[in-house]
């Protein structure tokens, strides 16, 4: 693969993964977001700030999503390419509800 000018910038984002998994065990997912965790060293090794935060399992509605933290959309694909961790589709989230100090963004956004 050649060089990439995504992910370049310092300033990152959080980014939410949406799977389908008909049929996925906790084992198989388990073993898929530690491929993610890895994938998302490597990039990081290239220069790239992105980071693997956390996955959630909906068994009852076969999805399974994840949250990364990157520059850009095309990081957090990458990251996914890389572990061959299939997805849906990858949308831009926004943080609401900090859990280490329980604080609304937007409560204080008007303060900087």
């Amino acid at each position: 693969m050649g060089t990439h000018e995504h992910g370049t910038a310092h300033a990152v984002a959080l980014f939410l993964v949406e799977r389908y998994v008909p049929s996925a065990s906790k084992e198989h997912l388990a073993a898929q977001t530690a491929a993610a965790e890895v994938a998302a060293r490597e990039l990081r090794g290239e220069g790239m700030s992105v980071r693997y935060l956390w996955s959630t399992f909906l068994p009852s509605e076969e999805t399974c999503l994840c949250l990364f933290e990157a520059p850009d959309r095309w990081a957090v694909e990458e990251v996914n390419r890389r572990a061959g961790f299939p997805f849906d589709r990858v949308v831009e989230a926004v943080d609401v509800l900090r859990p280490d100090d329980r604080s609304r963004v937007w409560e204080r956004e008007g303060e900087e």
